[in-house]
């Protein structure tokens, strides 16, 4: 406790109180409301700002001036030395104010003289019977402000971890008309950091992507202990995939998959720049799906994915690489009306996409003993087409257990096989369950299946075609309820849904001579060979691509005493699996003179 009086007069003044702001833009305060005396002094300590960088204060609880005035108008002074300290490298501030509206000093007694002595109102010097408070030693003064305009009385621009101290000073200055005793005004001390040390700086650098729609990536003022979800943000990069946001502060790569919430700024940086992370993503380099080759599949990553345009009716399908290393289109295929050709799909002749039907009827999906309808419904989202349609026309003869080597989808996609459904089931096997494979390739459609004029088991599973025939039916995949089976023994005059895989095959990935299409051809490379079965009789043959770019039989065909149906020869039948050119015996003797 320090006291001064220029003349050692004395008079009395109490004022004080202390208080804390616990954020950068509010005030809490601790008051003391009644006189104190010396043997009841206390010192209250309080602090503000997050716990990175927070600023405390430690002040004497009351300021006590013997006063007595006199005609000469005396100023009396009474310190109150503040302790601080502050971890906040931009600084922090001490305001100081009265608790209420009431600046005024009050003289408390029974008698009936002056008890009120006013804040000053004006000018940097006490006038008569006015008090206020000095922050430079008692050299200038000011008023007193009300609560809600608290005065500034310390602000520094660094951080002191060390204690250092900060003298204010109370004056009163009286005349002999103003009563002796104790006059006593009620302040409050409030702290708070600077801003830069509530909230840090986040900054976020795309490195090249884009945002998405609606969203910006201009720097943030960010509480300290804030977490995010990651996976909230999804800028976008042609030709790569986000994986990531890495921190300036320490390094650490945020996953762009994660859901969970997770604090960004666990070091109380006071700044934080987020870069995203990307990684190439070849099919995010093409824009339609007559594009993909099997090297651009090939050097995408699992989970990879591109939006790519069937140039055939310009519809767009998300495309994703899944764990089995192919590229498959994770929507059904919406094409009809329309003629594929060998420059946009894979087929060796033209073959005309019907219009959609409007509306079902008994006669649609319903063949009876004919194996062959053209029908294709699309409604919605979904998709429904008949395995003659899903197969370019040549998938409803009598195949046993074999690929049929064309197929609606673009050029450079196929049907996808039976085996490649199973392979898919394997990587997905959760003991029994297939949730992960639904969330990868969006097989929980349960669009059903279409059969005698009718959608049946719609919104119960989903039906999808492979390109496995099976004698009068064909085989297809199923999805229902987290189960996922491949089921056989499926009506090729049904309608299911057409999903496509990348055609990544050449000579040597296929086993029958009716297996070749123009793709195969195109992609093996000049001089393989391959030894191939003629499925008609299980007969076998070299096969190999020679200079002209085809691929050639290097052995005699050898086919005798056969029915060569149109889908396994070379032969137009008007009657599709129903007509049929019979091979005849072979003629052990002679072909004779005739």
């Amino acid at each position: 406790m320090k006291t001064k009086n220029k003349k050692d007069k004395k008079a009395i003044l109490s004022a004080v109180g202390v208080g804390c702001a616990f954020c950068a833009f509010s005030f809490l305060t601790f008051t003391i409301v009644s006189p104190i005396v010396p043997s009841q002094a206390t010192t209250i300590t309080t602090s503000a700002g997050p716990n990175a960088y927070k600023a405390s204060i430690s002040a004497e609880s009351s300021v006590l001036i013997p006063i007595t005035p006199t005609g000469e108008q005396e100023v009396f002074t009474g310190t109150n030395t503040i302790t601080y300290t502050n971890a906040c490298p931009y600084g922090f501030n001490i305001y100081l104010s009265s608790t209420t509206t009431d600046t005024n000093l009050t003289r408390f007694g029974e008698d009936n003289g002056q008890k009120i002595i006013p804040t000053m109102t004006s000018g940097t010097a006490l006038a008569d019977n006015t008090w206020g408070f000095s922050i430079d030693g008692g050299n200038t003064f000011k008023g007193l402000p009300v609560l809600d305009s608290p005065a500034t009385i310390v602000d520094t621009n660094s951080a002191n971890t060390s204690a250092a101290t900060f003298d204010l000073v109370y004056g009163i200055k009286t005349d002999d008309s103003m009563p002796s005793g104790a006059y006593i005004g009620d302040v409050s001390y409030s702290v708070s950091v600077k801003p830069e040390c509530i909230n840090y700086t986040l900054e976020w650098d795309l490195d090249g992507g884009t945002a998405e729609s609606g969203k910006t990536y201009a720097n943030e003022a960010v509480y300290y202990g804030n977490s995010r979800n990651m996976s909230n943000y999804k800028p976008t990069k042609k030709g790569f995939t986000l994986t990531g946001w890495k921190s300036s502060v320490d390094g650490t790569v945020f996953d762009s998959s994660n859901t969970s919430y997770v604090n960004i700024n666990p070091t109380n940086a006071l700044r934080v720049k987020l870069t995203a992370q990307w990684r190439r993503n070849p099919l995010g380099e093409i824009d339609e799906m007559q594009e993909l080759t099997p090297e651009i599949c090939s050097a995408a990553s699992v989970n990879d994915e591109g939006d790519l345009v069937d140039s055939r009716n310009g519809k767009s399908y998300k495309v994703r690489k899944l764990k089995d290393g192919h590229c498959w289109m994770v929507e059904n295929l919406q094409l009809d009306n329309y003629t594929l050709t060998s420059a946009d799909s894979d087929v060796r002749e033209d073959f005309e996409v019907p219009a959609t039907i409007e509306t079902l009827s008994t006669e649609h999906f319903n063949g009876g003993y004919s194996i062959d309808p053209s029908d294709v419904y699309i409604t919605g989202t979904y998709g429904y087409y008949s395995y003659y349609e899903a197969t370019a026309g040549i998938g409803t003869y009598r195949y046993n257990e074999a690929e049929v080597s064309a197929s609606v989808c673009p050029k450079g996609w196929r049907l996808p096989s039976k085996s490649n459904y199973q392979t898919l089931i394997d990587e997905y096997n959760d003991e029994g369950y297939y949730y992960d494979l639904n969330d990868a390739a969006n097989f929980r459609i349960y669009a059903g299946i279409a059969n005698d004029g009718e959608i049946h088991g719609k919104y119960s599973f989903s039906t999808f075609w492979t390109s496995t025939s099976y004698d009068g039916n064909a085989w297809a995949f199923q999805y229902n309820s987290g189960t996922s089976v491949v089921v056989g023994a499926t009506s090729k005059v049904q309608g299911a849904q057409v999903r496509c895989i990348d055609e990544d095959r050449t000579l040597g990935d296929i086993t029958h001579m009716q297996d070749i299409n123009p793709g195969i051809v195109s992609r093996t490379e000049s001089g393989a060979t391959a030894t191939l079965t003629d499925m008609r009789d299980n007969s076998t043959y070299t096969v190999k691509k020679l200079r002209d770019g085809r691929l050639w039989m290097t052995e005699n065909l050898k086919l005798g005493y056969k029915q060569a149906w149109a889908a396994e020869s070379d032969y137009p039948t008007p009657g599709g699996d129903r007509d049929a050119f019979l091979v005849p015996t072979s003629n052990l003797s002679s072909f004779g003179d005739t």
